[in-house]
């Protein structure tokens, strides 16, 4: 079984005389978990084991690492003759019999960020020189805490028991700390110094002395098997200052072991024993994550989840252990590319906060679904010229077509006081124009849109979403400076809608097109190429000097087509990782009928 998985010892007493004992006779025990008292199964209850009676007695535990060293000792020497200082993240690499070990070096300073440093190798063994330490001369290329503090990575061509180290060049002190552990391949897949590397390894530990002579430190005193080792001047205690170079390391080769017990019954001076045992699987880490969102597995573009703009949008991620090998859930780091880390868990399995083999948890992070539509390149021109009076009913309707998209006009005005109300909209041979009822029928050309006695308002409400490109303003007075409203409702070509304040401010994006022209031109508009089926163009509303009158004779839009949100959750545990996608899209944009030009 697995290192941390649970270990379930169960012991099967049975009378197989013909003498009945009392349950207090009976005493179960274990020559390493102790006395057994937890009887799960009591055959038929009565507190008395009879004559072919069977009780079951239960005990759990924790798989142990059962690697151990073998008998067989390597020893690397570190001398050669490099520089004091060279390249910052350097690797040397060594061999002692059939095991290699790659070493480089790193610092980490008072702040606690780390860098690569350079590693030489010296007559007396591995030294550091890092950033602080110019080019490692008076003698800063050793392993030090003076600076900053000094590590030396060990990445080895498989698992070892570390049992020593050889430390020369000593200065005044040569306290150590040290970390083994197990990570994925190190040898072949480089590793880079962090604190929350170091917390991820196995096992750490100070080794301290007061002498300034080299000397054999003896450490991994738990004889941890593993295929990293770090060691560093120490970095809790630092006085006097530790400087050193590793000369030696020695390490034994690993062999698996055996997890051997004996349970043992006695009742009333009758007894028998039996044994169990266990071994660790071949460590296979493996990890998976599946990520859906809005419950749906949406991998491609066809299998993705409709959501609405605005809509709440649901990523859930499922990681399961498909390895072997427990991890703790400070090592589970949980991304997406696009959301960043996800930390919200909502379902932890059994809680123990380890995700052991099979075993799955739910992450999930929440947001708010994107507008995905966009433009498709192809314009269509809408032309609004045409040979109406000057004044007519309020409130009119005049549709237009542009290829397969309509559009419905309506005018509006608003007066000083803010108050709203329905206008004439005539189509004239210059283009679209407003009469106001401050206007009286619109002669003396006061039926163009204008900002002049009252704010002129011009309201177009597609068939479907478009993204409005530009309009061309005719018959402009002394300006034609506009303001424009672009956003989206809810089916506006069958519903219309009324103007006021609160129904554009309603609206996605508003913007001023400004110009100190009194000729006919292209305004470009809507710079943001927001995507709606609704535009307001109106006069000016924040500046009118000189008073701004026109007419808007065409008016450019591009079709839109829907696109696609596409995330990757990732899972990253110690170097194991999986990735998924999922997907969302909008609704189809509604395609609606055609009208003819003219009043609704």
């Amino acid at each position: 079984m697995a290192v941390g998985d649970t270990v379930t010892w169960t012991y099967e007493v049975t009378n197989t005389g013909n003498v009945s004992f009392d349950a207090s006779e009976i005493v179960v025990t274990d020559n390493i978990e102790g006395t057994i008292t937890n009887i799960i199964n009591q055959g038929d209850g009565d507190n008395i084991l009879a004559a072919g009676e069977t009780w079951v007695y239960q005990k759990t535990g924790i798989a142990q690492n059962l690697t151990g060293s073998a008998s067989e000792t390597q020893t690397f020497k570190f001398t050669g003759n490099s520089g004091l200082d060279g390249p910052e993240g350097n690797i040397r690499t060594f061999t002692a019999g059939d095991i290699s070990v790659k070493t480089s070096a790193f610092s980490r300073d008072q702040h606690g960020v780390w860098d690569e440093s350079f590693l030489g190798s010296f007559s007396s063994g591995l030294g550091v020189t890092d950033a602080s330490e110019g080019n490692g001369g008076n003698g800063l290329h050793r392993v030090d805490n003076v600076y900053r503090d000094n590590f030396v990575l060990f990445e080895f061509s498989e698992s070892v028991v570390v049992d020593r180290t050889f430390l020369a060049s000593v200065g005044l002190d040569s306290d150590i700390t040290y970390w083994v552990g197990t990570v994925d391949n190190p040898f072949n897949n480089h590793n880079i110094l962090s604190d929350s590397f170091l917390n991820s390894l196995d096992f750490t530990q100070d080794n301290n002395t007061n002498s300034s002579y080299s000397r054999w430190a003896d450490i991994n005193n738990g004889e941890v098997a593993g295929n990293v080792l770090v060691i560093a001047a120490a970095t809790s205690e630092s006085h006097p200052d530790d400087r050193f170079k590793i000369k030696k390391l020695e390490v034994q080769e690993v062999e698996g072991g055996i997890y051997q017990n004996i349970g043992t019954v006695e009742a009333s001076g009758v007894g028998d024993s039996d044994l169990s045992h266990y071994v660790n699987t071949n460590p296979q880490p493996g990890i998976d994550i599946e990520k859906f969102t809005n419950g749906v597995d949406g991998d491609t573009p066809e299998e993705a989840a409709v959501i609405a703009a605005g809509d709440t949008v649901t990523w859930t991620y499922e990681v399961t252990n498909t390895g072997n090998v427990s991890f703790n859930a400070s090592d589970i780091s949980v991304t997406d590319d696009i959301e960043g880390a996800i930390t919200n868990i909502i379902d932890q399995g059994d809680g123990d906060n380890i995700l052991a083999a099979g075993e799955t948890w739910i992450y999930q992070e929440t947001g708010i679904a994107q507008n995905l539509t966009g433009s498709t390149g192809e314009t269509e021109t809408f032309n609004f010229t045409g040979y109406s009076g000057l004044d007519g009913p309020d409130g009119n309707i005049r549709t237009f077509s542009a290829g397969d998209v309509s559009v419905k006009a309506s005018a509006f005005s608003r007066d000083q006081h803010g108050v709203f109300d329905e206008a004439f909209l005539g189509s004239f041979s210059s283009g679209l124009g407003v009469t106001d009822a401050s206007e009286g029928n619109g002669g003396n050309g006061l039926h163009r849109v204008d900002n002049v006695y009252r704010d002129n308002f011009v309201l177009f409400e597609f068939s479907e979403s478009v993204v409005v490109d530009r309009t061309f303003l005719d018959a402009v007075g002394d300006d034609s400076d506009i303001t424009v409203w672009v956003g989206t409702t809810d089916d506006p070509f069958h519903s219309h809608n009324i103007l006021s304040d609160s129904f554009l401010n309603d609206l996605d994006f508003v913007e001023d097109n400004n110009t100190h022209s009194s000729y006919s031109r292209w305004a470009d508009i809507n710079n943001d190429e927001v995507v709606g089926n609704i535009l307001v163009i109106a006069a000016a509303t924040e500046e009118s000097h000189p008073d701004d009158r026109f007419k808007i004779r065409k008016l450019e839009v591009e079709k839109v087509e829907s696109g696609i949100y596409q995330n990757v959750g990732t899972v990253d545990v110690l170097g194991v990782t999986a990735s998924d996608v999922s997907s969302y899209v909008n609704p189809d944009s509604d395609i609606f009928g055609v009208n003819s030009n003219g009043y609704a």
